[in-house]
């Protein structure tokens, strides 16, 4: 295979890790913030729910650009979510 293929794969692998770490991260401010305890679970189906709602759309979105872009754009995306909770800015301020 090419490699650019490999390329691909170890951006979408490290991409999930990331999603996988925000998961946990989100839940441990849950805990950190004495949320209720329904919460945990309720976000990981939010989680889940949104992977296979948007699935489709993503999907056409991706298909239609290259797939570096679609990884940069999505990866800036989580970088600056990320950014802002480690500031203390919420999603809504």
């Amino acid at each position: 295979m090419k490699r650019g293929f490999y390329t691909i794969m170890a951006a979408q692998f490290f991409s999930s890790l990331a999603d996988n770490a925000l998961l946990v991260i989100a839940i441990a401010l849950l805990i950190d913030l004495h949320a209720p305890a329904y919460l945990t679970p309720m976000l990981k189906f939010v989680f889940v729910l949104f992977y296979v709602i948007l699935a489709p759309f993503v999907g056409a979105f991706a298909d239609s650009m290259a797939k570096g872009r679609v990884m940069f754009i999505s990866n800036a995306i989580k970088i600056t979510g990320r950014n802002r909770n480690g500031l203390g800015i919420g999603f809504f301020r």
